[in-house]
């Protein structure tokens, strides 16, 4: 898991789900919103019934994810993130995740344009 401060809390989630910008990945929908007032970018990561009907699956992809942006998070990246896992990911490895989390920094770095699939 990621520190309390780079999470996002229930406010900030509802806000950047509203007014963010978005952005999609091959495994995440990414709803984003510059990080004006912090130096970290904060992160938040939404797994729904609709990704599965299993709480035991739903929380091992949040926790693959959250372990995946702890170890690859990148701190020139000033944005608050919510993650959305698309349906793909329940038979995605661990290095799949992480693989396009990278690709979502990358993406972030170069102020939020498509991700080229």
């Amino acid at each position: 898991m990621i520190p309390t401060n780079l999470r996002l809390t229930a406010q900030e989630v509802r806000y950047a789900l509203k007014k963010g910008d978005s952005m999609s990945s091959e495994l995440f929908i990414v709803r984003y919103i510059k990080n004006k007032e912090e130096q970290n970018p904060k992160f938040a990561v939404i797994t729904s019934n609709k990704l599965s009907a299993k709480a035991v699956e739903r929380n091992l992809i949040r926790r693959r994810t959250y372990e995946a942006i702890r170890l690859k998070k990148d701190d020139d990246v000033k944005y608050k993130l919510v993650l959305i896992p698309k349906k793909k990911i329940l038979k995605a490895e661990y290095k799949n995740i992480e693989d396009d989390i990278i690709k979502i920094f990358t993406q972030l770095k170069q102020n939020g344009q498509k991700i080229p699939t």
